[in-house]
């Protein structure tokens, strides 16, 4: 068993990891709030299945 893995055995349940982050393009239109475009977003995945998107 790898370190990692027995790092994971050891985590509380509902704890997050962040693998990774990614730029995407998001679509815009007149009348959008810029400040709203501008916040990040946080997709949740679980067992390869996106199961949220958070607003930060």
């Amino acid at each position: 068993m790898s370190y990692e893995t027995e790092q994971l055995a050891v985590l509380p349940l509902g704890t997050e990891i962040i693998e990774r982050e990614v730029e995407a393009l998001v679509p815009i239109a007149v009348g959008d709030t810029w400040s709203q475009v501008l916040q990040e977003q946080e997709i949740i995945i679980k067992d390869d299945i996106i199961i949220e998107i958070r607003t930060r």
